[in-house]
């Protein structure tokens, strides 16, 4: 059974020094900074660390879209908003977009690439509210773009990491967290 522990800002707890030592915890810190005090910390005391296990959320992340078979990221973000950009000019023009406008631009398409993203983090996409910008077409459009790419936009990884991990059987763990106790 999986358990989560918080720990308050400043000196470690012995309890997590030590389970940090012997690769049984999964250690989330909140900066690259901190990963790299308490890796140098761990160092000093003469104490290997599997860097794996302590981490920050991106390199989770990383971590698991890798362990899952996800595809990469799209790492030209210029390239993937002009793509995007595109593909929402021709769904105004088809009057797929509730709020009709007289053109396009491509601050529309990134204001909707920002909401998107906020939205997906929140896991708040696809509930019903009022004057919603059209959030479903660009979530089309958007796996459109990652199925001909063959790249994830951003702000699908979370999501499809979840997915994924939910996928998997009881007793399956990705490769990253195999070691895990708790």
């Amino acid at each position: 059974m999986a358990s989560l522990g918080i720990v308050a800002h400043g000196r470690l707890p012995p309890w997590v020094d030590v389970a940090m030592a012997s690769d049984i915890v999964l250690v989330v810190c909140p900066t690259e900074a901190q990963r790299t005090h308490h890796l140098r910390r761990l160092a000093d005391a003469g104490r290997p660390a599997d860097t794996t296990l302590l981490v920050t959320l991106p390199r989770l992340a990383r971590l698991l879209r890798q362990d899952l078979g996800l595809p990469d990221l799209e790492h030209d973000r210029e390239v993937m908003s002009l793509h995007l950009d595109a593909a929402c000019r021709r769904a105004q023009a088809e009057g797929r977009f509730p709020l009709l406008t007289s053109a396009w631009n491509i601050s529309r398409t990134e204001r909707l690439q920002r909401l998107y993203a906020r939205l997906s983090e929140e896991d708040l996409l696809g509930r019903a509210w009022e004057d919603n910008p059209g959030l479903d077409t660009f979530g089309s459009l958007l796996s459109d773009y990652e199925t001909t790419s063959g790249r994830l936009h951003p702000a699908s990884l979370l999501p499809r990491i979840v997915s994924g991990l939910e996928a998997l059987q009881e007793k399956e763990a990705p490769f990253t967290l195999q070691t895990v106790e708790g």
